[in-house]
């Protein structure tokens, strides 16, 4: 496989899923106090096969063909992301579908989605790391859609950490903190823990997302990578030694996964990456010895004195060279100036314009309007009518004691770069207005009313710091509603979603500074003015709400693009407003050809000013 994408084993995953789900379904039932296996075997299954599970060492075996497979359709999964969708882009086989991971030991019963949801009745299950536990986390959600899509009060959660210890924006730079896990305070509220560290603390150049290295009191500009890993993984270690409760919560490490870039693994010299391989490695995983990476992994958890089960994924996986989504997939940002405060505003009007959408057809503006006002707060319809004809952008900004709608430090999501008072600002003057239209007064929101109208809807901004912002804003108002709200975090790539699980509303974020496409070819990065290939994300969305201006004129070092495409075109630079313009009529053509607008709610964020100067 190519060096472009990271390392993950979509199809290995499935198993990995189903292997987690059986040393965790005893979750459910029992106080974590054990180690090893402990399987409760459902439908009549006699007493010594789980004893004989008990026993089994169900990472040493091999893999076998099961034309009951696939578990699940990844076409009628509503959680597959393109790229580890191989069958929906392009591949031709699949055969790599049919085979069932089968130990040498034992036989592990076959995965029952809806048993495994009432034993977990009320849970919540995080997986936190890199691709491969997007992937897993990905094979879980499948699994149990496929088995039940009903309500079991289950969330199956994603965290999106590279390297388990933070990255944080420092002056001189992004820094790796080796001794610094703040995630760990959301983790430790969740019943089952499915970690994952390892594919990215080798990456450099421009893959690497960091720029020093801070180890202790030192602040380095590089480190051995091995020893960086191990002092990451001890702080991590030392989290779950010192927070975890394990009569609550149930912790696993999965194991170090292979990349199989090199046919040397599979005694194929002249094989330089797996995109052309249909069948696994023969054999199984009884003659190979540990890689330094695992024997590392183990020499830390050895030091826990709480229970921590690996997911000892290594060797099985590296059998499976023809499972990755190589080049079978769908594939092919600094923050901009923004306006904190202002988006508390934009957010408050922006959810005041969707809020139809929850109980009728997307009509017009007007319409669109009236039916939100007299929906909401008991306005009356002489309120209503007045709103109907309303210019709420023409207005001005009033004092309000009330304001603001929600505290920044209760919101866990604020980022720092957003979080005035938190870094050093003393006035809170700005805080405190409320924008008030020239011909009418807008309902003051109400997020629980927000929710319930908008239940089973996806709401997403795309842009750059600014819908961020607007993004950020929004969740947190609505957090503030519903503060024991279960709400779960998905972070991957361009995209970062908090839904409200309760009301299975979800909103989220999609970095997009131009909407058009910026793409690595073999002269640099080019600028797209012709290409929306994002839109096959974004047309499923019942609201949308796009932005984008502010890095239209920037120039180096700020500058994301080497050189622009206007149609058949390649040129080194344009007119930054002409190019502003084509881009903008590409994204408007999408919105007719694509955008459904019985399902679909469009909104444009207008131009943000700078105050620069």
């Amino acid at each position: 496989m190519g060096r472009k994408k990271q390392s993950s084993l979509p199809l290995v995953v499935t198993t990995l899923a189903i292997l987690s789900s059986c040393l965790s379904l005893n979750e459910a039932s029992s106080k974590v106090a054990q180690q090893h296996i402990s399987l409760d075997v459902k439908n009549g299954n006699k007493l010594k096969q789980s004893q004989k599970l008990k026993q089994c060492n169900i990472y040493q075996g091999h893999w076998v063909w099961d034309d009951s497979y696939p578990l699940y359709d990844s076409s009628k999964c509503p959680n597959i992301r393109r790229e580890f969708d191989c069958q929906k882009y392009g591949r031709q086989d699949t055969f790599y579908l049919k085979y069932r991971w089968q130990p040498d030991q034992c036989a592990i019963p076959r995965f029952d989605g809806k048993d495994f949801l009432r034993r977990m009745r009320g849970k919540k299950i995080m997986y936190i790391g890199d691709s491969v536990s997007l992937n897993h986390w990905q094979s879980m959600v499948c699994l149990l859609h496929a088995a039940s899509p009903n309500n079991y009060g289950v969330s199956v959660m994603l965290y999106h950490s590279l390297y388990l210890v933070d990255i944080e924006m420092e002056k001189i730079g992004r820094v790796l903190k080796l001794d610094s896990l703040r995630g760990g305070e959301v983790w430790k509220e969740i019943d089952v823990l499915v970690f994952n560290t390892w594919l990215w603390w080798y990456r450099k150049g421009d893959r690497q997302p960091w720029d020093f290295v801070q180890d202790g009191g030192k602040m380095l500009k590089d480190m051995d990578r091995m020893d960086a890993f191990k002092k990451g993984l001890t702080t991590w270690a030392k989290w779950v030694d010192s927070e975890i409760d394990p009569t609550k919560t149930k912790v696993f490490f999965q194991g170090i996964s292979p990349s199989h870039y090199n046919g040397l693994d599979w005694n194929e010299a002249e094989v330089k990456d797996c995109s052309k391989e249909t069948l696994p490695m023969k054999g199984s995983t009884q003659a190979s010895g540990d890689s330094i990476p695992l024997q590392a992994v183990k020499q830390v958890l050895s030091t826990i004195s709480k229970p921590v089960h690996l997911l000892d994924i290594t060797k099985l996986s590296q059998l499976r060279k023809d499972a990755h989504p190589s080049s079978h997939n769908g594939l092919g940002e600094n923050m901009g100036s923004t306006l904190p405060l202002v988006v508390t505003a934009l957010a408050i009007l922006s959810s005041y314009l969707s809020l139809n959408e929850a109980t009728s057809k997307f009509g017009d503006q007007q319409q669109f309007n009236t039916k939100a006002a007299s929906l909401r707060n008991n306005t009356k319809p002489k309120h209503s009518q007045q709103l109907q004809q309303c210019n709420i952008y023409q207005g001005h900004w009033i004092w309000d004691d009330s304001y603001p709608l929600y505290d920044a430090s209760s919101c866990h999501i604020t980022r720092k770069e957003f979080d005035c008072l938190k870094y050093g600002r003393t006035d809170k003057f700005y805080l405190k207005y409320r924008w008030q239209p020239d011909q009418c007064d807008i309902p003051r929101f109400d997020g629980k009313d927000f929710l319930r109208r908008m239940r089973g809807k996806k709401i997403m901004y795309i842009g750059d710091s600014i819908s961020l912002n607007h993004w950020l804003s929004m969740v947190c108002l609505l957090h503030a509603a519903v503060p024991n709200s279960n709400i779960t975090m998905q972070s991957s790539g361009a995209i970062t979603s908090w839904t409200f699980q309760e009301y299975e509303v979800s909103i989220m974020f999609y970095t997009s500074l131009y909407l058009v496409d910026i793409e690595m070819e073999k002269i640099g990065r080019v600028l797209k003015l012709n290409s929306v290939k994002a839109g096959e994300v974004w047309k499923h969305m019942d609201v949308l709400v796009f932005n984008t201006w502010l890095w239209w004129y920037r120039r180096d070092p700020g500058q994301p693009w080497d050189f622009v495409q206007d149609g058949s075109q390649i040129l080194k630079d344009m007119d930054r407003m002409t190019a502003f313009k084509k881009g903008l009529t590409t994204w408007a053509k999408w919105v007719d050809s694509e955008i459904d607008p019985k399902n679909t709610k469009v909104f444009f964020q207008g131009v943000s000013p700078s105050h620069y100067e």
